[in-house]
C-alpha cells in the first residue's frame, strides 16, 4: 500500500480489513460490531441509486430488494420509507438500528 493509501471505509469489510493493517488494538471489538452490519451495503447502494440513477446501481437495488424480500420493483425512495411485509419498523429504522447495534459494538 501507498503512503496515500485510504480504504473504502463505508464498505464493512475493507474497513475491517484496514483495521488488521494498522493493527489496531481493538480489532476484535471491529471485526464483531462491524462484521454484523447486514445493513451498511443496502444503505449503501440505496443511497447511490438515488443520488447517482445509474444502470448499474439499479442491478445493485435489485440484489437488495431480494435481499430484503421485497418482489415488485418499487422506486428506491418509497423502498426507504416501505415496512418490511407491511408491518414492523420501515426500512430505514431498521437500518439505522443495524448501523448504531453494530457501532456501539466496535467501540467497546
Amino acid at each position: 500500500m501507498g503512503a496515500n493509501w485510504e480504504p473504502p471505509w463505508y464498505t464493512p469489510g475493507q474497513a475491517i480489513r484496514a483495521a488488521q493493517l494498522l493493527n489496531v488494538a481493538n480489532l476484535i471489538d471491529i471485526q464483531n460490531g462491524l462484521g454484523a452490519a447486514v445493513a451498511a451495503d443496502d444503505l449503501r447502494i440505496t443511497r447511490n441509486l438515488i443520488a447517482h440513477n445509474l444502470p448499474n446501481t439499479w442491478c445493485q437495488f435489485q440484489l437488495v430488494h431480494r435481499r430484503n424480500g421485497v418482489g415488485a420493483r418499487i422506486a428506491p425512495e418509497v423502498f426507504v420509507i416501505s415496512r418490511n411485509a407491511g408491518v414492523g419498523a420501515r426500512f430505514i429504522e431498521s437500518w439505522i438500528q443495524d448501523l448504531e447495534n453494530s457501532l456501539a459494538a466496535a467501540v467497546v
